[in-house]
């Protein structure tokens, strides 16, 4: 940790202007104290790590973080410093002592701000149990991941872990990420991301030194229209023909030869905004929706609640088909939802209410490129440049679309 109390209950921390051998001299006449626990604690001045405060080894401190890095003391205190270059009543490693939590930077006043800088390999229990906790405590909760944890694997496709997903934060139907690089003091944002499955997904780079970054823009992105178009294309077209797809849905691939297909039909196989809370593919789910439930229907009328009960049935043949901490509920009426308004947005449905929709056309096995650069435009209208237009109009939605708390947690369950 970075600041501790000494015997006078005044408090040190390492962001003070001074010397090493300043440090030594504090540390041959006084004893430093944990704040929370009160324990005696050591004072760290090595040449390998940066300097802190560390308990001895048998203390048990409820706010104590072992094996704490150097890079996210240092993360810690850039983020002080630069929330302090803009006026913030800001404060390191705060106590809460209703949650037991210790946040490494808190931000007081009209909105109380907690801010996790994350570095490390985190449990989604251990990141829910954080983030309900300040929940609780009416706090907003901002996560900034360490720099180190962006994962690129082409220009506009990442890799994530799966605590990492409940860490993003959602403005105006708009799903993102933040992170933030001490060592070249730049701030990172992953922009319009579009889950492809719980460990990957769609998103645009931006890259901004700290300087021209403020705490506002963290929480309200300033607009862009970023486009897909190329990279769906190349992701859907590799995933067809990949060998390694073909062995791992062996199942899959008997399903679709009972209906004289090689591959899934035109549309299926397209990435939606709560993908990220379904460890199915796409592919894979949305074939069957459009087979074994759509094609069914009689008169070809699709009832809203009938769809979400099939879901419901297909997502129980698979084993941990919803990731943890979501409404199983909220989710299947969401990427119900974003799925038929996608059909309609093709022409494969047409809309007669709300909850009502009739087949126009049956799902095409056979395509052109052409026609699927069509389908991409109508897909990107839907769910990348719909985000863009609600940013710059303001965010004109409903609270229906709104997500929670102003920024959204796409059905993740308070109550876990």
């Amino acid at each position: 940790m970075l600041q501790a109390v000494n015997q006078d209950g005044v408090k040190r921390h390492f962001l003070e202007a001074l010397t090493e051998m300043e440090w030594r001299e504090r540390k041959r006449h006084e004893r430093f104290f944990c704040p929370v626990c009160q324990e005696e604690v050591l004072i760290k001045l090595g040449k390998k790590k940066r300097w802190h405060f560390s308990h001895k080894s048998r203390a048990r401190c409820p706010a104590a973080r072992h094996g704490e890095t150097d890079v996210h003391r240092l993360g810690k205190e850039k983020l002080f410093r630069w929330l302090q270059s803009q006026g913030e009543q800001v404060s390191l490693e705060y106590w809460i002592p209703e949650s037991r939590q210790r946040p490494d930077l808190y931000i007081c006043g009209e909105r109380q701000v907690v801010i996790e800088y994350q570095c490390a390999e985190m449990t989604v229990d251990q990141t829910m149990k954080r983030t309900k906790a300040y929940r609780a405590q009416r706090m907003n909760d901002l996560w900034i991941l360490s720099g180190a944890r962006v994962r690129r694997r082409m220009t506009q496709l990442f890799r994530f872990r799966l605590f990492e997903w409940y860490m993003s934060q959602n403005r105006h139907y708009e799903r993102y990420f933040v992170y933030f690089d001490p060592q070249s003091d730049t701030f990172c944002f992953l922009r319009h991301v579009i889950p492809l499955d719980v460990s990957s997904c769609f998103a645009t780079y931006t890259l901004f030194p700290s300087s021209e970054v403020t705490l506002s823009q963290l929480s309200h992105p300033p607009p862009m229209m970023p486009s897909y178009e190329a990279s769906i294309l190349s992701y859907r077209q590799k995933r067809r023909k990949s060998p390694v797809y073909r062995y791992q849905h062996r199942t899959f691939l008997s399903y679709l030869s009972s209906y004289h297909c090689h591959t899934p039909p035109l549309e299926a196989g397209w990435p939606l905004p709560s993908q990220c809370y379904i460890q199915i593919p796409c592919d894979i789910w949305q074939t069957h929706f459009l087979f074994s439930f759509v094609a069914t229907q009689q008169n070809g009328v699709i009832l809203f609640d009938q769809a979400c009960s099939f879901l419901k049935r297909l997502f129980a043949t698979f084993p941990h088909a919803i990731v943890p901490y979501c409404r199983r509920r909220d989710v299947i009426e969401r990427i119900v939802s974003e799925y038929l308004q996608l059909l309609c947005v093709f022409s494969s449905l047409l809309p007669r209410s709300a909850s009502t929709f009739v087949c126009c056309s049956p799902p095409h096995s056979e395509w052109t490129e052409e026609t699927e650069r069509h389908h991409i435009k109508y897909w990107e209208s839907l769910f990348v440049n719909r985000t863009s237009i609600a940013m710059l109009e303001g965010g004109k939605s409903s609270k229906k679309d709104e997500y929670r708390k102003g920024r959204g947690d796409g059905g993740r369950s308070e109550k876990g």
